[in-house]
């Protein structure tokens, strides 16, 4: 009986934790352009590349710089301060070099804050990487 009680305990503290990982993300790209999805979990949000100073920690995309891509500016697809479901990133590229033979890796740096209505989770920094080649469409 007392087995029983706590796993009935464990069960319904699982359904009331945190989501402590309510962002993912998927990076695909061409040679032009890098595509970055993000998919955001039921009941939070994300701070988006224009929200205001003030508040949580907006979104920052970095492509580090290298000698085939100069710095980029990625675009979001609305100007909302807040994110929320799935979306978009769209980071143009024009690269300096043609394609090297072995391919190109690109490394993408990720800092953000996610928010339900109930907690602010601290802030998360992700690193993606992606390789391009001729192949790549």
């Amino acid at each position: 009986m007392r087995r029983l009680a706590l796993i009935l305990l464990a069960t319904t503290l699982g359904a009331y934790a945190p989501n402590l990982n309510p962002v993912q993300w998927k990076l695909t790209g061409t040679p032009t352009k890098l595509t970055l999805h993000a998919t955001i979990a039921e009941h939070y949000k994300l701070y988006s590349l224009t929200k205001p100073k003030s508040g949580p920690i907006p979104l920052e995309i970095k492509v580090r710089e290298t000698d085939w891509v100069p710095r980029i500016k990625p675009t979001q697809p609305t100007n909302s301060p807040t994110l929320e479901g799935e979306i978009d990133f769209e980071i143009p590229l024009k690269l300096a070099k043609p394609l090297p033979n072995e391919g190109l890796t690109l490394h993408v740096d990720l800092r953000y804050q996610s928010c339900s209505d109930q907690i602010c989770l601290p802030p998360t920094k992700r690193e993606l990487e992606i390789t391009l080649n001729s192949q790549s469409k």
